[in-house]
């Protein structure tokens, strides 16, 4: 009788496979919880042999505080605390945990490794658009987008490490580190060559960043004139809008390789360069050298020139004189208009004066002929 009952419990557990013979199922397996771009999800797989239907439960908690409920009763296999609208610490330490559940039965909990978000989650590419004028190309920068907070709000001292190539040239890529401006002019280039430009964001406490995708552009022949907006009369000019620009030349790139792509995750995060602007002997940044930025090389100190203008210094001149032939010229329509409004204003006047002097006369007129009336003959 005995060798029956165990012959039935062990064809039993066989059947059931993932149920174990209490009659509890085996939890979800390769649990983890990940991050990119400040997001928090867990995911796992399914247990061994587990039977369809299964729905899962997860939380997640931190060393101070008590678990909370994510995902509940829900058949896929992930759980993105982030859209759950809980709240969700940029700074925080988090630990998740799933079970699975099939009718009345379930697992017991299985938990996730420990990540703390801002160190760990990965920095997903910047957006890179580049602008060709003649010898020059400008590369436009865009922060990722983060799913809690902005990229700024968390690490406000990155900075960005450009490196560019000549087409089919990745071998003698240059890069430039520690820039802090997100539009950068990369000057003195070849005419009529194509230039491919990869970049990557440095943090101090995260060094989980990915390169940017290469993108391309042909420098042309000659630079082009700038284009010019015309302000209507009395509108703030544009340079309360300027946003800061950096101008590197060619022959200032300070390291040559490969680009962070080619160059695998070994690449060195070592920096050779300090960026930072000039100073002034009172202590104070003297307006005369905003423009002008130094790096250190081989413990020399060189100059690198920078502007904050949109189109940079290069431009500069041609703009300002754009803008006051343009500022110019509709200072002479708007006069014209003004002295013809004016000339309308007079006349105005006149007419007003007119009315009222005759308003006043026929009121003498009543007024002595209804004291004429009334004196005795």
């Amino acid at each position: 009788m005995s060798a029956t009952i165990c012959a039935f419990i062990l064809t039993f557990s066989t059947l059931c496979g993932s149920r174990v013979v209490s009659g509890v199922l085996s939890g979800p397996t390769n649990v983890s919880l990940t991050s990119y771009n400040m997001d928090l999800v867990l995911r796992w797989d399914p247990p061994e042999g587990a039977p369809s239907g299964l729905l899962y439960t997860t939380e997640y908690y931190t060393p101070v505080t008590q678990s909370k409920l994510g995902c509940v009763d829900i058949s896929a296999l992930k759980c993105d605390f982030t859209s759950l609208n809980l709240s969700i610490s940029e700074h925080g330490k988090y630990t998740g945990r799933v079970w699975a559940q099939l009718g009345q039965e379930r697992s017991a909990w299985v938990e996730s490794n420990e990540i703390t978000l801002d160190k760990e989650t990965i920095i997903g590419s910047p957006n890179v658009t580049l602008f060709s004028n003649g010898a020059t190309i400008e590369v436009s920068i865009k922060d990722p987008v983060f799913k809690i907070s902005a990229f700024r709000n968390i690490f406000k001292f990155a900075t960005y490490s450009i490196t560019y190539w000549k087409d089919g040239q990745n071998g003698k890529a240059k890069t430039i580190k520690d820039i802090l401006q997100n539009r950068v002019v990369l000057t003195d280039l070849d005419l009529w060559t194509t230039y491919c430009v990869q970049v990557q964001i440095e943090t101090v406490r995260n060094l989980n960043n990915k390169p940017s995708r290469a993108v391309c552009e042909r420098t042309t022949k000659k630079e082009e004139a700038p284009w010019v907006a015309a302000l209507p009369y009395g509108t703030p000019t544009p340079e309360e809008f300027y946003d800061q620009v950096c101008i590197v030349a060619d022959d200032q790139t300070v390291e040559e390789g490969c680009p962070p792509e080619a160059a695998g995750t070994n690449r060195s995060k070592e920096t050779d360069i300090s960026v930072g602007p000039q100073r002034s002997t009172h202590g104070k940044t003297s307006p005369a050298f905003l423009g002008q930025w130094s790096f250190f090389k081989n413990g020399r100190q060189h100059r690198r020139v920078t502007d904050s203008r949109p189109m940079g210094a290069v431009v500069e001149r041609a703009v300002n004189g754009a803008v006051e032939t343009v500022l110019a010229e509709m200072l002479k329509v708007v006069g014209v208009k003004f002295e013809e409004l004016k000339a309308q204003v007079v006349l105005m006047k006149r007419d007003i004066m007119a009315l009222q002097r005759e308003k006043a006369l026929k009121r003498r007129r009543t007024t002595t002929s209804e004291l004429s009336c009334a004196t005795p003959s």
